[in-house]
Formats: C-alpha cells, structure tokens, sequence
C-alpha cells in the first residue's frame, strides 16, 4: 500500500498490464507507458481497492480496457465529452464528481490514452481543457476524484477525418 509505480515501460503482457487487487489503496500509477497487454491496461479489483491514484500515463492498444474498474476505486464515474470545438481548440464535458476533482482528456485511435491534451479542474459538474485531437484519433477522459480514485476512460468522442478536396475539370 502506498506503492509509486511511475516511469515504466509496462508492454506485451499476457494478461493485465498492472493489477490492483485485494484491497490495495493509496497507490500511485503515473507517468508509465502501458501498452499491447493481453488483458487491460490497468484493473482495479474489488471493493476495498480504493484510493489508487492513475494519472499521466500513455495507455494505448491493450486487448482489454485501458482501465478497468472492476468492483475498485469506488467505481467512479467516467466523464463524458460532449463537445470539440476544432476553431477553438475548446474540448468540454459532464462528469459526476466534486469540484476541486482533476479531468485529463486524451488522444488515442482506439479510445483509451495515448497522448495526453490537457487537464481540467472540474467546477459545477463540468471541465474545460483547451487542445487539439489529431486527425483519426478520439478524445477520452479520465477524472481523478480529490481522495485519489481514479475512473475508467470516458467514451471516446471521434473526431472527423479531414476531407480530401478533388477538383475535376
């Protein structure tokens, strides 16, 4: 308990990347690269398993989800984007949790997180971050609740591929 898994190359595992489970809590999970797993990126099982904070990681291609909550952290609630606005660099969203909590929006083609955008203080039930998803990727969220559990990634929002212009004469 009280365990900083931070700056790994976390890649290729059979099953889950990392498992948290038999009430491990207060745990910190940042700055990892978590990928081509053969389960999820990251599960958090079971009801005593609480508090585990997971935050700036690059989680991406796993076969499972990029975080699971299966039973653990309280099973928070995710954030739901529910705008992108391209001209204003603006991404916006709901989430069920308390002011003062923590949205991290990311990039990835398959909805988990790649690349992180940006982060938000949540206020009022809403977030605000300010970026840009690249071409052929979608945006998914994560918040990060004061007492430190963390959600399992948002829906993705997909952004528009960008039209190719053929002129015929």
């Amino acid at each position: 308990h009280g365990v900083r898994i931070m700056d790994n190359f976390i890649n290729k595992h059979e099953g889950e990347g990392i498992l948290l489970r038999g009430g491990a809590h207060h745990n910190l999970i940042k700055h990892n690269i978590i990928s081509r797993n053969g389960g999820d990126g990251i599960r958090v099982q079971g009801q005593n398993t609480l508090y585990n904070r997971i935050t700036d990681n690059s989680i991406t291609r796993n076969l499972g989800l990029g975080i699971r909550l299966d039973g653990g952290n309280g099973m928070i609630s995710a954030p739901v984007i529910t705008n992108m606005s391209h001209r204003r660099g603006a991404i916006t969203g709901t989430v069920e949790a308390p002011d003062g909590s923590i949205v991290e929006v990311f990039a990835d083609p398959d909805g988990e997180g790649e690349k992180l955008i940006g982060v938000s203080v949540v206020q009022g039930g809403g977030f605000l971050v300010r970026g840009e998803i690249p071409s052929g990727y979608e945006a998914s969220a994560v918040v990060i609740h004061p007492d430190g559990n963390t959600s399992e990634f948002g829906p993705a929002w997909a952004t528009p591929k960008r039209a190719s212009v053929v002129y015929t004469y």
